[in-house]
Order: C-alpha cells, then structure tokens, then sequence
C-alpha cells in the first residue's frame, strides 16, 4: 500500500479508502489509485479487508452489526413467507451478524423504514420475495448492500438468489417419465408463473416438444381458483399426474376429494415446492434455508468490498431444488410392467 500510495502521489489512508470504494474519494483520484495498483500488481488481501469491515462496523456501533430482512405485505394477498428467513439468520450468525426482520405495511411506509436503516447504521439489506408477481418499493439503495430473494423484486435490478425454476420443472417431469407416466397436467396460478418469469411452462413446452412419448396437454393457468374451469380442464385431458404448487394444490385436493378421485391413485400430484417437514407431497423441495444462506453470504460479502448501490451488472444466483419422495405419486404407474412374466 505504501507503494501504490507512493506511485499515486496520495496518503496511504487514501489507496485503502479507494481500493474499497469509499464514498469519501472522488472517483478520479480512485482511478488514479487503481491504475497505480495494476501497474505494480498490489491486490488487497481478502482476509484483511474482511477484517477491517468488521471493525469498522463494530466502531460505528456499540451492538452487533445487523442485516436488515425485508418483506413487504400486500392488502390483497398478505405477506409471502417463503422460508428463507431461518436459512439467512443461521449464515448471518455464523459470520457474527445478527438479522432482523421488517414488514413494510400500512403501519411501516418505505421512506420510515429507510430513516430507521440509516439511523441504526444497517447498512446490508436482504429483501425477500414480494406477494405480488411483479413489484418493488423504494429505498435510499445508494447506502444500502442490497440482495433479492426470487423473482418478483424487478426494479432496481439488484443481485438476486432464486431456484432455478427452469431445472425444477425438468426435474418433476423426468421423475414421472422414470415411472411409467405420459399425461402430465400442468397447473399453476397466474402469479405463481408470472413470479417465475414463465420459466415452469417455458421447461413443460420444451419437454412435449422433445419427448414423443410425452403427452402434449395444453397447461392451465388461472389467474383465481376456478372449480368450473379446473374441472373441464381435468375431464378433456385425463392427467394420469397433476403438477403443481402450494397456491393451488388445497382447492385442486379438495375438489379430487368432492369428486371421489383417489391421490395417487387415481391420479398423482405433484408439488413444486413442498416443504417435507409439513406436507405430505411428493414433489420439489427448493430449499428456502439454503437461499436465504445464500442472500446472507452474499450480502455480507458485499458489505465487506463496500459495494453499495445497484449494480452495474447484476448477478443471478440460482440453486437447484431437489425430489422429495411423499406420498402423492406411485411409485410405477400401474401396469407399467405387464406381460413381462
């Protein structure tokens, strides 16, 4: 540091400031000291500079830093608990950050919220999955190290942790293939595929256009349960296995049940994202602990380079759900193996 500070023609201080984007030097003289480090090849150490962060933190505050969690409550649909939240506590506390969480409603306006950030110095911001399929809320994001959970969050385009809700469709469809079954339905509310970016139907149409064997039933997509609708649906297709998930499945189960139609029986379910812990499903588990770990690492990450602000270029993080073995598909279809003997 000394060195690049010698070639740049500044205090020692300074290269440390700017090789951390700090706000207190001006961008020519930051470019001055970039140009300076390249030339002589210094590159910070990532330890140190992680270090240096935290002290910095610990000396603007007497508690322990914290990352703020935010979610956003809709009148119309409530709040969106995705299950991320513990994920993203664990990994925070691993790293000596504490989480807390913020429910912006009609009690917490935007502009409060971002008063209460600045007065307690909580300068990393997580913001989970918003209710609507498409939104976003307004914040001073020049003073915040901001990560997205999901899709729904468009604007600013801030780095991001989603499931790969493209590789979750080819994964259910391949496990009913690896059972015998042809006539897959696809189900879904229209928010539930607006707030995937179409990338559920985007993987189903793929599939029935490359599989022969792959029934090509026309996807139903309803913007509100319709029983009517769902039910001529059902009748014209014969599904031997119903995909879906969690905004649908409890009116798709209860009218199976009205209409004496056995799960799997009769027909097989299939929930995109079932939480084993409390369904029964068979389906994808997206793992919401392992994305809010990630959007606290990530976060934490930036806090630690000072990266503040939206970014240039952003950055989707995507992770892969896995196959959960419930109790609403067969294991084979029946028949599959018949005349083998």
């Amino acid at each position: 540091m000394e060195d690049v500070a010698r070639l740049a023609g500044v205090h020692q201080t300074t290269v440390s400031r700017a090789l951390r984007n700090d706000r207190r030097v001006s961008p020519e003289v930051r470019a001055r000291v970039e140009a300076a480090a390249g030339k002589i090849g210094y590159r910070p150490n990532p330890l140190l500079a992680a270090l240096g962060t935290m002290r910095r933190q610990r000396a603007a505050t007497e508690n322990q830093p914290t990352l703020a969690f935010i979610r956003q409550a809709s009148p119309a649909r409530g709040l969106v608990d995705g299950g991320h939240l513990p994920g993203a506590r664990a990994a925070a506390a691993q790293r000596g950050y504490k989480l807390e969480e913020f429910v912006i409603d009609g009690d917490l306006h935007a502009r409060r919220l971002d008063t209460i950030l600045k007065t307690r110095n909580i300068q990393g911001a997580i913001l989970g999955p918003l209710p609507e399929a498409h939104g976003y809320f307004q914040l001073d994001w020049t003073q915040f190290s901001t990560v997205v959970i999901e899709y729904s969050f468009i604007e600013p385009a801030f780095d991001r942790v989603v499931t790969d809700s493209y590789n979750t469709m080819r994964l259910a469809l391949a496990e009913c293939r690896h059972r015998g079954f042809s006539r897959l339905g696809l189900a879904l509310a229209q928010v539930v595929d607006e707030r995937n970016e179409g990338l559920l139907c985007a993987a189903y149409a793929l599939a029935a256009r490359r599989d022969p064997g792959l029934a090509n039933i026309p996807p139903l997509i309803l913007p509100s349960w319709n029983e009517k609708t769902f039910a001529a649906w059902l009748k014209r297709n014969h599904p031997e296995v119903i995909i879906s998930s969690n905004t649908l499945l409890p009116q798709i189960e209860q009218y199976l049940r009205t209409e004496g139609i056995r799960i799997p029986t009769d027909v097989g379910v299939i929930n995109l994202n079932v939480n084993p812990a409390t369904q029964p499903h068979s389906g994808v588990c997206q793992d919401a602990h392992a994305i809010g770990a990630q959007a606290a690492r990530l976060v934490i990450e930036k806090l630690n380079h000072n990266d503040r602000g939206v970014p240039a270029s952003r950055m989707t993080i995507l992770t892969d759900g896995r196959w959960h073995d419930g109790k609403t598909m067969l294991a084979e279809k029946p028949g599959q193996h018949a005349g083998k003997m």
